[in-house]
């Protein structure tokens, strides 16, 4: 899977910040300097599954 970073704005001005193809920490590591630019003081950071998966584990799967 392609390593993406998209960044949504809905119509009432909140912003959503979402790492696609990312696994572990790198995910955060990737969307920091989006989230940086952004001056949104009601930040709520939500981990998806793949946050909890290892480099490790992803790499023996796809072997499989």
């Amino acid at each position: 899977m392609s390593k993406k970073i998209v960044v949504t704005i809905a119509k009432n001005g909140t912003t959503t910040v979402s790492a696609q193809g990312y696994t572990g920490t790198a995910c955060m590591k990737a969307t920091a300097p989006f989230e940086e630019l952004l001056d949104d003081n009601t930040k709520v950071d939500t981990k998806t599954p793949d946050y909890y998966k290892t480099e490790n584990n992803v790499k023996e799967r796809e072997a499989e």
